[in-house]
């Protein structure tokens, strides 16, 4: 039996009253005289050597109701095995963030997060309900409350199991702040759709790394009454090197070299490594291997000669390091596009009278795309490209073109080139028309001295380089030979710029999978001053870029972001042996092949190096963010204060359910009319006596 208030029992003390009393002779209160006593002297009885206890049995009885009546005020009960948890108990309402990121892959620490991530989801009852979100760079909700709920109690722990059994880390970069956020947002969810149901609460599994992202939590506002709280998964052997690419040395007469740099995080005594430089292809060492002294939390930047006769791509290892995650970066030699830019027009690249001349000064310095300018005068017995390599051709046209010519641009544009039409005079308006598809096109006259761009659309391609207001005003550039087209209504073309009389100024039209672009005017310094105006160059590389797919893409990049080295939605991603990927991008570190308009390059995706970042992230970083570590911090109370809240709460229901302490209260009840019954009794013995 215990006693949920056992200070009452301190009521017993009391039984020393019916005691004291008992043992004490009292005198008899009425006394009778008598006429042959009156003359003698008062003689007052004696007292015995020793007290006895005269009823002894009424004295048992008054004593056992003092007892009875302690130990109801007590409120006993009889504790059970099992505990009894309080009727009407408020539900938990639990959200898991599993950190599935690269620094995880280190020994131990995800069997540690996965053992964690079972332990919680044991402690909750039936009533409660749980979601867990995996998360690194992104997040996905691997188990919803609605499927938690749905599930019999007795086999949540055997979904949870066949669930966490089937994921492991990836190759992303930690993002703390997104896990906490869709843990945050399925929170709310729920809540909209019950209401205030249960004590909700956060909880984020992670190693907890400097390198995590969690910036995007500052100035969160956070649900009323949700609850934070961190477990921080730890490796068998701490410490870490990690490896990270920072671009081709541009230092001049010292041969080809890879800048590296080398980052230590928690290394408790110095570390020996060894850097060993390979071809990726054929796994065959270049050069001899680097050995360094490496310790604690350092930086170090290195250049790393790469052999002039090597294509590549490369492959750069790192052994030394227990924690082998980061251990191994590639990189490809830059690898620039290369294009013909054919002008159909007469002039030379010396005389400034001729486009020819503008053309070559643009396309001066261009690393990507390396241009290769072919002027095709009439009547030259140059070629235009062919049909193979179409792709790499950009088309200027400055000139009527014959027969043959019309019908090769033609074709060319339809399978994907892009052309530039110098309107010059009503001549070669015909070649115009054929090459748009398109009839019934007049000339327009430009009235004035000169004309300016009136209207320019800067969310097209061809102008939004300049959709800046401090890179937008067009006008002070004057057009003394400006040419315009007079366009049917029926017409399928695009005015993208118009002069300040309305006249279309600059004209688009799609032609099956290439662009036709008609510009009102020519390109001389006598014609216009476009082309000596600071916006003329990048314009035209604008242009040229977008022909062959946009600017030049890097061929190394992030694991986290493989769209920086491809066209979104044109690349195509292969394997090393040209197998071709399931998914739209890659999802592991490594060398692949991208195929983008039947051209084929190299691209290398490396490990972030945040994730080499693998020391403890600092707890004030959390105060700084704003984040109310004051909720985890009232959770964070010790297991024997769970247990003693617990057995409290249990006690409580015990006693309410089981109320002893009414049995008592009718037991003193009884006694007290047996005591006064006995003693009512005892009473009247006495006066039958004295009679």
């Amino acid at each position: 039996m215990n006693l949920l208030s056992p200070l009452f029992l301190a009521g017993t003390a009391l039984i020393a009253g019916p005691i004291i009393f008992h043992l004490i002779r009292r005198a008899t209160r009425n006394r009778i005289g008598f006429s042959a006593t009156e003359f003698l002297s008062e003689s007052p009885p004696r007292l015995q050597r020793r007290s006895r206890i005269q009823n002894p049995w009424l004295l048992l009885l008054r004593c056992l109701v003092i007892g009875l009546l302690a130990l109801a005020f007590a409120r006993p009960y009889f504790s059970k095995e099992i505990p009894i948890l309080p009727q009407g108990a408020t539900p938990k309402i639990v959200a898991i963030a599993l950190d599935e990121s690269a620094s995880m892959q280190r020994q131990g620490i995800w069997d540690d997060a996965i053992d964690k991530t079972l332990e919680e989801a044991s402690k909750l009852g039936p009533a409660d309900q749980l979601a867990i979100i995996a998360f690194a760079r992104s997040a996905q909700t691997i188990l919803g409350y609605d499927q938690w709920t749905k599930t019999p109690f007795s086999e949540r722990s055997v979904l949870l199991g066949k669930l966490l059994a089937e994921r492991k880390p990836g190759w992303n970069s930690t993002s703390l702040d997104l896990g906490v956020e869709t843990a945050i947002e399925e929170l709310e969810e729920l809540t909209e759709l019950q209401g205030e149901v249960g004590e909700k609460e956060i909880i984020l599994i992670s190693d907890l790394t400097k390198g995590s992202r969690v910036a995007n939590l500052a100035g969160r506002d956070w649900p009323p009454d949700t609850r934070l709280r961190f477990y921080s998964a730890s490796p068998e052997s701490p410490g870490n090197v990690g490896i990270q690419w920072l671009g081709w040395s541009k230092m001049e007469g010292q041969g080809r070299k890879a800048r590296i740099g080398l980052r230590s995080s928690g290394l408790s005594e110095p570390a020996r490594i060894e850097l060993t430089l390979s071809d990726a292809l054929t796994d065959t060492k270049l050069g001899k291997s680097i050995d360094l002294r490496i310790a604690g939390d350092e930086t170090r930047l290195l250049l790393v000669d790469v052999p002039p006769d090597s294509e590549g791509p490369f492959r750069l290892e790192l052994t030394g390091d227990r924690a082998t995650f980061d251990n191994v970066i590639h990189f490809t030699p830059n690898q620039p596009r290369q294009l013909s830019i054919r002008h159909y027009g007469s002039g030379d690249l010396k005389t400034t009278d001729h486009a020819a001349f503008f053309l070559g000064r643009a396309i001066t310095g261009w690393k990507d795309p390396v241009v290769d300018l072919h002027i095709l005068a009439p009547g030259s017995s140059d070629q235009p490209e062919t049909e193979s390599s179409y792709q790499d051709s950009f088309l200027v046209v400055n000139r009527e073109l014959y027969a043959n010519e019309l019908a090769e641009v033609r074709s060319l544009i339809e399978k994907g080139s892009y052309a530039l039409f110098l309107l010059k005079g009503d001549r070669s308006l015909q070649t115009l028309q054929s090459l748009a598809g398109e009839s019934d096109w007049q000339p327009k006259r430009v009235e004035g001295e000169y004309a300016l761009l009136g209207r320019i659309d800067f969310q097209h391609p061809l102008f939004n380089l300049f959709a800046d207001p401090k890179y937008s005003d067009f006008s002070k550039i004057r057009f003394w030979k400006a040419q315009s087209i007079d366009l049917p209504p029926d017409s399928q073309t695009n005015v993208v710029a118009s002069f300040d009389d309305g006249s279309p100024a600059v004209i688009e039209k799609a032609i099956g999978k290439g662009r036709l672009i008609i510009w009102g005017g020519d390109w001389s310094s006598e014609a216009s001053q476009w082309v000596l105006s600071t916006k003329f160059v990048p314009w035209f590389q604008r242009l040229v870029e977008r022909s062959i797919g946009g600017q030049a893409k890097p061929s190394i990049a992030s694991i986290d972001e493989p769209n920086i080295v491809s066209i979104q939605g044109l690349s195509q991603w292969k394997t090393m042996d040209g197998g071709t990927l399931d998914q739209e991008t890659p999802q592991t570190p490594g060398l692949y092949r991208i195929t983008e308009d039947n051209r084929e390059r190299w691209a290398a995706l490396n490990l972030s190096i945040e994730e080499s970042q693998t020391s403890p992230l600092e707890t004030d970083v959390w105060d700084q963010l704003g984040v109310p570590l004051e909720a985890a911090k009232r959770t964070a109370q010790s297991a024997a204060e769970i247990e003693k809240s617990n057995r409290l709460k249990n006690a409580i229901e015990l006693e309410s359910q089981q109320k002893l302490w009414k049995w008592l209260i009718i037991a003193t009840i009884g006694f007290l009319i047996l005591e006064s019954l006995i003693a009512i009794n005892l009473g009247k013995r006495r006066e039958t006596a004295v009679a």
